[in-house]
């Protein structure tokens, strides 16, 4: 979380810079089933629940592909109001 900065693609960059894997994170259009929460990070004002997921398909130029199911980690951005 620390290298969110507001944009997405940038932070894939820098963490996949930092692993030394070009392939580490990646941003993709899939079709997924949401498993459970596995926890919740926060970085200045963003908020995000880390979640499993089980991708299904993905997106392509010729519309939604079925893929042989694997899970994943996914973050949800969430929105925190102070009470």
């Amino acid at each position: 979380m620390a290298l969110f900065k507001g944009d997405a693609e940038a932070a894939v960059v820098a963490v996949n810079t930092e692993v030394q894997n070009p392939t580490a994170c990646a941003l993709m259009d899939v079709a997924y089933m949401r498993g459970p929460q596995i926890a919740m990070a926060r970085h200045g004002d963003n908020a995000f629940e880390i979640v499993r997921i089980l991708v299904v398909g993905i997106a392509t130029e010729t519309g939604l592909k079925p893929v042989r199911t694997a899970v994943y980690f996914s973050l949800f951005g969430v929105k925190e109001y102070g009470v």
